[in-house]
């Protein structure tokens, strides 16, 4: 509440001041900022206070992390502590906006995934709001995938890579109590896509005879496509011996669709004018055995 005779800050002034808040890097120093923020009443909108308390759940997690090995209490009994301490933040941000609860509740049910507390919980229950509101999960798994290049020939293969994940786009709706309207509370417009380790395997599909492997520490293929990692080698019947490559592809991506350019530098000299060296890169590739963590 607002001291009596002062003017009220406005949303925007509101939102300065927990975005100042948020940005401490101190675990410690952010705490004790949120706590002042708490005290001095000059957050007055409900949407304002909830992200308050969510922000101060965050950061006591943050806070015991930091702290853990210095708890005078058992390590089971301390972090329950901990989690309990979180878990009634959490419920307060809940309670202070009705119109956003589906985010919080889907925050809530993210800890509770994090800390692998989902049993005897609400994660459940919070899950399913949250996703009856518009939100959707971030999909994480094994990841399979097709290819197509195209330079002086034309490229076919396939992607395999034991971890891929994909956050995807959506938008959390929930009715304003104040004029019972139907209103975005939050969205993610940008779908991102990403995985580790990716393995490619391409056929030259006007020399049969002729093929290729290649492996990348990691890609990114949405919203933008980018991997700087790419390492391989070209083979074919006729000459059995491997040619290496280096292959930077760059390009743009949306969900699991991806297109770009690559260029092809051919370590042996040799080589070079047999193989292509500008390349149109086409990409669809999706997590299809999802990993619960």
């Amino acid at each position: 509440m607002c001291a009596q005779g002062t003017t009220p800050l406005s949303i925007e002034d509101q939102n300065k001041l927990i975005h100042e808040v948020s940005s401490i890097g101190d675990a410690d120093a952010k705490l004790k900022a949120i706590d002042e923020l708490i005290r001095s009443g000059k957050l007055t909108f409900d949407g304002q206070i909830a992200s308050l308390y969510s922000g101060r759940a965050q950061t006591l997690w943050e806070v015991y992390e930091l702290h853990e090995a210095d708890s005078k209490e058992g390590a089971e009994l301390a972090e329950q502590m901990a989690i309990d301490s979180v878990l009634a933040y959490y419920k307060k941000a809940i309670d202070a906006c009705v119109f956003c609860q589906p985010v919080h509740r889907q925050e809530r049910a993210q800890f509770l995934h994090d800390v692998d507390k989902e049993y005897n919980s609400p994660y459940a229950e919070d899950m399913t709001f949250a996703k009856d509101h518009g939100y959707k999960e971030t999909q994480q798994g094994f990841l399979l995938g097709v290819n197509y290049m195209g330079g002086k020939s034309d490229w076919f293969g396939v992607t395999v890579s034991p971890f891929g994940q994909i956050a995807p786009r959506y938008k959390i709706m929930n009715t304003d109590p104040a004029d019972g309207k139907v209103k975005m509370v939050d969205r993610n417009l940008v779908p991102v896509s990403l995985n580790l380790f990716p393995f490619e395997y391409n056929q030259n599909l006007n020399q049969p005879t002729s093929h290729e492997l290649s492996l990348s520490l990691f890609q990114m293929t949405s919203p933008l496509l980018i991997n700087v990692t790419k390492l391989g080698f070209t083979q074919s019947f006729e000459t059995p011996k491997p040619s290496w490559f280096y292959r930077p592809e760059i390009g743009i991506g949306w969900g699991f669709i991806s297109v770009g350019y690559a260029y092809n530098f051919v370590f042996s000299k040799s080589d070079r004018h047999l193989m292509d060296t500008h390349m149109f890169v086409l990409k669809v590739s999706y997590p299809i055995v999802m990993y619960k963590n």
